[in-house]
């Protein structure tokens, strides 16, 4: 329970220094927020794992957050975790495919420019993101059934 605790802290930690950063440097955390990479990545990851996964599996991926998965089932759990963190990342890059190809197309127009290359960015920042989370939560399922 101590991990899960300590990661959760870490996750709250960060979010709050990329808040408070982005607030006083950048004008504003809303420059990290895009709905077309938010859906993307959030979509494309969800739609992958709907497909792959059967229900059984997600409830097991899922019972690890509360620590009610029996040690039988953490491998398929881990395994729950490692694949939803990798869609998103293939989710990530497909919306920087995405992103770049619209740039290309608005080469002539300068002003899409910039809106062309954030949803490039941000795709990949939030596929990362999201990767990184389930791996973190993959490896805390190991650690606990261990």
């Amino acid at each position: 329970m101590g991990r899960t605790r300590g990661l959760f802290f870490f996750v709250v930690a960060f979010a709050l220094g990329i808040y408070v950063a982005a607030g006083n440097d950048y004008g504003g955390v809303m420059l990290f927020c895009d709905s077309p990479s938010f859906f993307f990545v959030f979509g494309g990851t969800l739609g992958l794992a709907a497909f792959s996964f059967s229900t059984n599996t997600w409830g097991r991926g899922l019972s690890v957050l509360t620590r009610s998965c029996p040690r039988e089932h953490t491998d398929e759990a881990i395994a729950f975790w490692n694949g939803l963190g990798l869609y998103a990342l293939l989710s990530g890059i497909a919306g920087t495919i995405i992103g770049v190809v619209t740039l290309f197309q608005n080469l002539s127009d300068i002003s899409k420019f910039g809106p062309s290359i954030a949803v490039s960015l941000v795709s990949m920042t939030y596929g990362v993101l999201v990767f990184t989370l389930c791996k973190a939560v993959a490896i805390s399922a190991k650690a606990g059934s261990e």
